[in-house]
């Protein structure tokens, strides 16, 4: 098949039957990173335990598309500060900048811009408490379990 590239925003491939496709660049990056584990989980016979293959094709395909959008890549940490005890019955007085200056929060581009821009809903509905919690960072990349890089 051909493989027709548009300049970064996708590609049509035609595999030869008559039937044209188009792929978008993420869904290329996914398919290179997937062959990519394939390729090491057949080297290292690692089929019987796939879960840090498919858990780095998801963190390497969600950090790819945060670069996409002119984001740098950041990652959730694996342990970073949340609220205590002592937070919850002050829940409805804890600030913005109180929620920034957590350990692993602070200086962490993702975890910041989360904060940021939930802070105003999570005020209005009662939730600073849960924002603090983490309960919002379900949209940050996770860091992969294997490393590499797809070589251009």
């Amino acid at each position: 098949g051909t493989y027709v590239d548009d300049g970064g925003k996708g590609a049509y491939s035609d595999n030869g039957d008559g039937d044209n496709t188009f792929t978008t660049d993420v869904e290329q990056y996914e398919m290179e990173t997937w062959n990519h584990l394939q390729k090491l989980m057949d080297e290292e016979d690692a089929n019987d335990e796939p879960h840090d293959y498919l858990q780095t094709w998801d963190a390497k395909t969600c950090n790819y598309q945060r670069q996409k959008l002119g984001k740098s890549p950041c990652y959730l940490p694996k342990d970073y500060e949340k609220c205590d005890e002592s937070d919850r019955l002050r829940k409805n007085e804890i600030t913005l900048d109180e929620l920034l200056a957590k350990e692993g929060v602070s200086g962490n581009t993702c975890l910041e811009e989360v904060r940021h821009k939930f802070y105003g809903y999570a005020k209005m509905m009662d939730m600073v408490y849960e924002l603090c919690q983490g309960r919002f960072d379900i949209n940050v990349c996770e860091i992969p379990k294997i490393d590499f890089i797809i070589d251009e």
